[in-house]
């Protein structure tokens, strides 16, 4: 008998369409970038690069002034495991994300959340400028 065919990996072809959305990103276009992250998320849901993926649609979204969208995928990221050690970082982020949509309340609660982890000092400085624009004393 024939022996088998050697298994073929789909990481290559994963790695170029996850190249091909930053390259689009970096070239501005954005909602280019989101249809070809979500094309891979879709044709390879277990890919290993998937915890990466999200953080990129999260971080395009925002870019995208989608920030209901955004929003929403940054509170995802802060329950997946995968980002754990970037909590303090999305809180961050979600706060600047609740403030640009008049919620201040909402954003107050992720600033303080930020602040109380681990946070590197640029993103301490925005989280403490983002409390003071949000009223914070």
């Amino acid at each position: 008998p024939a022996p088998a065919p050697a298994p073929t990996s789909e990481l290559p072809e994963q790695l170029r369409r996850y190249a091909a959305a930053q390259e689009a990103a970096r070239r501005g276009e954005l909602r280019r970038a989101l249809a070809e992250l979500a094309e891979l998320l879709a044709r390879f849901p277990r890919t290993p690069l998937r915890a990466e993926i999200r953080l990129s649609q999260a971080e395009l979204l925002y870019r995208a002034g989608r920030l209901a969208e955004a929003t929403a995928a940054v509170r995802a990221l802060l329950g997946d495991p995968a980002h754990r050690g970037r909590r303090g970082e999305l809180h961050r982020v979600l706060g600047d994300l609740l403030r640009k949509q008049g919620d201040c309340a909402s954003a107050l609660a992720a600033y303080r959340a930020a602040l109380a982890g681990p946070l590197a000092e640029g993103d301490a400085r925005a989280a403490r400028a983002g409390l003071t624009a949000c009223g914070a004393r």
